[in-house]
Parts: structure tokens; C-alpha cells; sequence
């Protein structure tokens, strides 16, 4: 019945309701999760299928999202700095 709702069967829709949701988690700048942690956390344990099945369906590698979201926000300190890093070249800068 579910195949006939949905012309696919009902593990294939799962996987891609879990891959959607580690996307979600990769996307979001708060997340200070591992790439693995998040993936263990959406039941897709085997780590090597889960780049191989992420990149299938986003075209990129889970590590190539994370980074361009580390990218947009600034770096985690403990201490003021006197340096930024400027998004446009790509490169941290002193004040």
C-alpha cells in the first residue's frame, strides 16, 4: 500500500527523510555536532554509504556543506581578537 501512495518503497523514503534531516543539521550555523555525530543521530551509522548517498542526492560531499556553513560565521573564541575573517576574500584580517 505504501508503494502505491508514494511509488517508492517504504526504506528508500526513509533514507531520504534522513539524509533531508542531516542536511537541516549541517545548514544550520548552530550545530556543533561532527559530520559522523549527526549522521549517527539520523540512524545512518555505516559512514562511508552516508558521503556516497548525500552526495548522490545534494551533489556535494557532507564535508563541503559543513565547511561552507563554517565559513559564514565567525570562528569560536574564548578571548576578544584583533582579527576577522572577511567572507568576501576569504582570508582573516587584524582591525
Amino acid at each position: 500500500m505504501f508503494r502505491e501512495d508514494t511509488s517508492a518503497p517504504p526504506m528508500h523514503f526513509l533514507r531520504l527523510i534522513r539524509l533531508l534531516h542531516a542536511r537541516e543539521r549541517l545548514l544550520d550555523p548552530d550545530e556543533q555536532r561532527s559530520i559522523r555525530e549527526i549522521a549517527i543521530a539520523e540512524q545512518i551509522p555505516h559512514a562511508p554509504r552516508f558521503t556516497q548517498r548525500y552526495a548522490a542526492m545534494f551533489g556535494e560531499l557532507p564535508s563541503a556543506t559543513a565547511a561552507r556553513v563554517r565559513l559564514q560565521r565567525p570562528p569560536i573564541t574564548s578571548k576578544p581578537t584583533d582579527s576577522y575573517f572577511d567572507i568576501q576574500t576569504m582570508e582573516y584580517r587584524r582591525r
